[in-house]
């Protein structure tokens, strides 16, 4: 607002302007630019005033009938604009070539390594990918919802669209071509175990450091090992077959990758599903290797680091 006031009061100088008119900044260029004489029109009624007497019953017509012809105009580009759209719309779904990919589990940490992969190229070329992000605690939604603006953020080539739900939907399931399951069921438990061990372990040295323990003279820190309830794993996943099995179509693959879980999961939905044929559902033994590697590994005294 300073600005315009010290401009105004500088042009006002510059042109040896009198009048009290100071209202409207629309006035004050009467072709100023190109030489003329920088006449003081005045605010903007005093500028319509001008333009009636310089245009005359041009300006009649058009004030008269603006109205009307800006809603013609409008009504117009309206038509037009939701005429294109639904072109647009009709090339789009006679190019597409849909692939949905229904992640189960989404939640998961595990799920943010997938994405780039999943949607390259190099992995189901010339497909237009469809993902459906899900999980069973309705307050995850929210970070599901971050997490697909990050993969929209992506702008992957091969990317379409992408949605997120609850797992006990009803059109969860329908229509995909690929479930990848990484809903570990002691995923909970695993956090809640590991944060049990690193206070225990931070309260132990605290009391040794009190005793001025030299790190020889501690006794070794031998916690109590996890217990697994595979009963209830296995309800758990019986219960997602079913889910699944509800409305899914009959060339759909399911890939399991659960860690700690993942052979328990993979046989409650060869026993449960009875409308894809089981070779369609793979058990990633990935995790169940590594394990076992480790074990040996930890017999034979092998570095593993």
């Amino acid at each position: 607002m300073m600005d315009w006031d010290d401009w105004v009061e500088s042009t006002y100088g510059k042109n040896q302007w009198k009048s009290s008119k100071r209202s409207s900044p629309l006035i004050w260029r009467e072709l100023m630019e190109r030489g003329g004489r920088g006449t003081l029109v005045g605010d903007l009624d005093d500028f319509q005033e001008y333009a009636q007497c310089y245009y005359g019953t041009i300006l009649d017509h058009f004030m008269t009938n603006s109205s009307a012809l800006f809603r013609l105009i409008a009504e117009e580009n309206i038509q037009q604009y939701t005429q294109d759209i639904a072109l647009k719309k009709q090339f789009i779904e006679q190019t597409l070539n849909p692939y949905h990919v229904c992640i189960v589990g989404a939640h998961h940490p595990c799920a943010y390594e997938l994405f780039p992969e999943l949607l390259s190229s190099k992995l189901f070329p010339n497909r237009d990918i469809f993902l459906r992000l899900t999980t069973n605690d309705p307050s995850k939604l929210s970070s599901l919802e971050a997490m697909a603006m990050e993969i929209e953020d992506l702008a992957c080539k091969q990317f379409h669209s992408v949605e997120t739900l609850l797992q006990n939907n009803d059109i969860t399931f329908e229509n995909t071509d690929l479930i990848i399951v990484i809903d570990d069921y002691f995923f909970e438990e695993k956090q809640k175990y590991f944060d049990s061990l690193v206070a225990e372990k931070t309260r132990l040295n605290k009391t040794y450091d009190e005793a001025n323990l030299f790190e020889d003279e501690r006794p070794p820190f031998e916690p109590e090992r996890m217990k697994y309830d595979m009963k209830s794993a296995y309800q758990y996943y019986k219960t997602l077959a079913s889910q699944v099995q509800s409305n899914i179509k009959s060339t759909c693959h399911i890939l399991i990758a659960c860690s700690n879980s993942t052979m328990i999961a993979t046989q409650a939905f060869i026993k449960t599903m009875n409308s894809i044929p089981t070779n369609n559902i793979i058990g990633l033994a990935r995790t169940v290797e590594n394990q076992a590697k480790a074990r040996i590994g930890k017999k034979l005294n092998v570095d593993i680091r």
